[in-house]
């Protein structure tokens, strides 16, 4: 085994605290494989996260580093990093603006060839990495992306599935499910970290800012993913919903990447429309219906 340089990532940040296997110095790759990051970003999400960690942990590849950044958490979530300090490779916990800037925090820690995310209410399946990696050695891609199994609590809600031709559609709506995206690292090179000024939607932004420096995804069915509904840009709650759409956030991305402001507001209205179908449908019970819409309103 090859041991890892104990590294600590300053801060000038009060009240911060830390832990891992970096920390203890305890930390170590075979060396024989490509590393791979696995990273997580999160507040208040202690309830679920061992779940999260778990599923990294079940993977059938071995080098894999697992990062955390914690903004503050006020529940157990700190409690859950101490008692996994001996299996994460470094975890912080410090107070952040925003989801946004605990994501590009952790980002800027990998260390691996490759990378992915994994939300605090997320998890994977046990051969999500090396079918990535299998797939990424198979493709001429700087990332690629499956499906996502999204729950509302205990029950499936929907099955997002990724689009092969994404880059037809992505300047209409974000037609990659984002938390079953693998990433070459070079991707984070290439695109710098995400977008601040999004509270939501900064992840497709940073898929179109890819798109247009040249970068290529694929998909691939093989990869599957699973989500709870209830995070910042999966609301589960209608109040939460319209003020997504208020927001429009993706309407503003979208004509900042040259899409003309009529068209943009016509894409908007139609992801709009489908939202609060969508939403409607499951406050009425009715939420098996979807599955007879056609796949553009259902997805």
């Amino acid at each position: 085994m090859v041991p890892v340089q104990i590294k600590r990532f300053a801060t000038d940040r009060s009240g911060a605290v830390d832990g891992g296997l970096y920390v203890d110095g305890k930390a170590c790759f075979s060396g024989q494989t490509p590393r791979v990051s696995a990273l997580i970003y999160c507040r208040n999400g202690g309830k679920t996260l061992p779940r999260a960690i778990e599923s990294i942990l079940s993977q059938d590849y071995d080098d894999i580093e697992i990062l955390v950044a914690d903004g503050n958490s006020e529940d157990n979530t700190i409690s859950v990093l101490r008692e996994y300090s001996d299996k994460i490779h470094y975890w912080r916990s410090e107070e952040d603006s925003c989801a946004s800037e605990g994501q590009n925090k952790v980002l800027s820690w990998a260390s691996g060839e490759f990378f992915f995310f994994v939300n605090a209410d997320d998890w994977i399946d046990c051969k999500f990495v090396s079918s990535a990696l299998n797939a990424l050695d198979h493709k001429d891609s700087d990332f690629v992306f499956g499906d996502c199994t999204l729950y509302r609590g205990t029950m499936i809600d929907k099955i997002s599935r990724g689009r092969a031709e994404y880059d037809k559609y992505i300047y209409r709506y974000h037609s990659i499910p984002t938390v079953s995206v693998f990433y070459r690292h070079r991707f984070y090179e290439i695109c710098g970290p995400v977008d601040c000024c999004y509270k939501t939607a900064s992840d497709y932004e940073w898929f179109l800012r890819a798109t247009r420096r040249g970068l290529k995804g694929s998909y691939d069915p093989s990869l599957h993913v699973y989500m709870t509904l209830g995070g910042r840009s999966a609301p589960s709650h209608w109040r939460d919903a319209w003020d997504l759409l208020l927001r429009a956030e993706e309407w503003r991305i979208q004509v900042l990447y040259g899409v003309h402001p009529w068209r943009a507001s016509l894409n908007y209205g139609l992801e709009a429309a489908r939202r609060v179908v969508s939403h409607l449908l499951i406050h009425l019970g009715l939420s098996g219906v979807r599955s007879w819409l056609p796949a553009g309103i259902r997805r």
